[in-house]
């Protein structure tokens, strides 16, 4: 049930931003086009944090929001302008390239882990728990014992 409502949580994700995206950028002809490049960075964002599926849908979901009321004819999933229907096309392709290669969404996955994730990788090496007092091993070995 959970994941359910996870995965129901980025569509909606998805399907909002591209509705407020038509909303705001329908008046302007040129920068229309750039509508389907936004929606892309938060089909990533979703694909990472709220999985594949949801990604996939919502990316789907928002190319038809698109398509219906933002490009003309309105109302019509036919784009009139070439330049819109390749950018279209563009971002459901560049979608499914996103879903194809994002990793799967893991349970434990979360802010956290991603900020520890990327500190390690920036410092060079990952994080040790080491309990205070412990010998530090690179330092003084422990002694063998025969």
């Amino acid at each position: 049930m959970r994941t359910m409502l996870k995965t129901l949580a980025g569509i909606a994700v998805c399907a909002a931003t591209a509705f407020s995206l038509t909303v705001f950028l329908r008046d302007g002809a040129t920068i229309r086009l750039a509508a389907p490049a936004i929606c892309i960075q938060v089909v990533i964002i979703i694909a990472l944090f709220w999985g594949r599926t949801s990604a996939f849908i919502g990316a789907i979901i928002a190319g038809m929001t698109f398509a219906l009321f933002l490009y003309p004819p309105y109302g019509h999933l036919w784009i009139r302008d070439p330049a819109e229907r390749v950018s279209l096309t563009l971002f459901e392709l560049a979608a499914l390239c996103v879903v194809l290669l994002s990793p799967a969404a893991r349970s434990g996955f979360s802010q956290q882990s991603l900020l520890s994730f990327w500190q390690g990788r920036r410092l060079g090496f990952r994080f040790r728990s080491r309990r205070p007092g412990a010998p530090d091993s690179r330092r003084n070995p422990p002694p063998s014992q025969h």
